[in-house]
């Protein structure tokens, strides 16, 4: 069975999505479309397939199964309400949605219609952090006691505009971090501040798991180099997370503790305290978009559901509301 796929909003993130899907066994992509009619015509010439400048003509028109959505956060709701209600599963870049009600009302639609909705929460896919999973799973680390993460980049003034350094940034971390830890967040403290640009492009925070662990993320727009690392400390030993080179540096007396290599877990030593896994590294786009076309041909609920969306969504507002009230916070009001 093949999935017959589509895309609206063919940006630089949407451009990647049609070429997964043209490239996929379980896709066959039918169509795309974007507001801007030339960029989806050169698009659609090069693919040889149908586009678009309205996205609910595509849905009039063609014969589609799934549609990821690559279009500006704030049109996410009107989109997505459209497609779930013409029963079409969505596939809808993190964030789900600008506000939490409207989330839950693409939740409710989603069930409602009975398909699903994915949220594009990439690094939940990336190798590094399924393999570190692994290793949680299998008690490297042992019980983790905090993490800290630090995604900074340089964006131009202009982009920096069309960013939100909390909803569009560091909900990769929160996202990450729930996944590790396997609890929601009890509370947040945190503080952003506008430091080249008018709006926020600087963020603190300091989230307490309801387990007791605790999460340090700090992101900005304006740092001159892209570095994007999670250190998780456990009981048992220390672990270091390089998403854009997909590598982990473990330290801990791995040796000692009994952990020996298998034919699952390869491990290379430089000594007895630092292991560096393995890890098969892959596109983390392409392990996603696989994901969302089986979780359709076997009937089975995304890793990164609406409601995982929705959940990283009040998380994100949360560390919103403690930096304008200056206190920590424990929900969205």
């Amino acid at each position: 069975m093949k999935v017959k796929t589509a895309v609206v909003g063919v940006g630089s993130m949407g451009k990647n999505h049609v070429r997964l899907y043209s490239e996929l066994k379980d896709s066959e992509l039918v169509a795309i479309a974007d507001i801007d009619s030339q960029k989806a015509k050169e698009i659609g010439k090069k693919f040889n397939i149908n586009w678009y400048s309205n996205y609910l003509q595509l849905l009039q028109e063609e014969e589609v199964d799934a549609i990821s959505v690559s279009a500006p956060t704030s049109t996410h709701y009107e989109i997505c309400k459209n497609i779930l209600n013409s029963k079409k599963h969505v596939l809808v870049e993190k964030p789900i949605s600008s506000n939490l009600e409207q989330a839950k009302n693409m939740i409710e639609l989603s069930k409602r219609n009975g398909i699903l909705l994915m949220v594009g929460h990439i690094e939940r896919f990336n190798p590094a952090v399924l393999k570190l999973k692994e290793l949680l799973t299998e008690d490297f680390l042992g019980e983790i006691v905090s993490l800290s993460s630090k995604r900074v980049g340089y964006y131009k003034p202009g982009q920096r505009a069309i960013f939100d350094v909390v909803v569009d940034f560091s909900i990769h971390d929160i996202d990450v971090m729930r996944f590790l830890v396997e609890h929601e967040v009890k509370s947040v403290y945190s503080k952003t501040k506008s430091i080249l640009s008018e709006l926020e492009d600087y963020v603190s925070a300091i989230l307490e798991f309801e387990n007791g662990v605790s999460g340090i993320i700090e992101s900005n727009l304006f740092t001159p180099t892209q570095i994007r690392t999670m250190h998780i400390t456990g009981t048992k030993g220390y672990a270091e997370i390089d998403f854009i080179n997909q590598d982990i540096t473990i330290y801990g007396n791995l040796e000692k503790e009994g952990h020996k290599a298998s034919k699952n877990q390869i491990l290379k030593y430089s000594n007895t305290i630092i292991g560096r896994p393995f890890v098969a590294k892959n596109e983390p786009l392409k392990l996603e978009l696989e994901h969302f076309l089986n979780c359709i041909i076997s009937n089975k609920t995304p890793l990164t559901d609406g409601n995982e969306g929705l959940k990283n969504l009040e998380v994100a507002k949360m560390i919103m509301l403690s930096s304008e009230k200056n206190m920590p916070v424990n929900k969205v009001s």
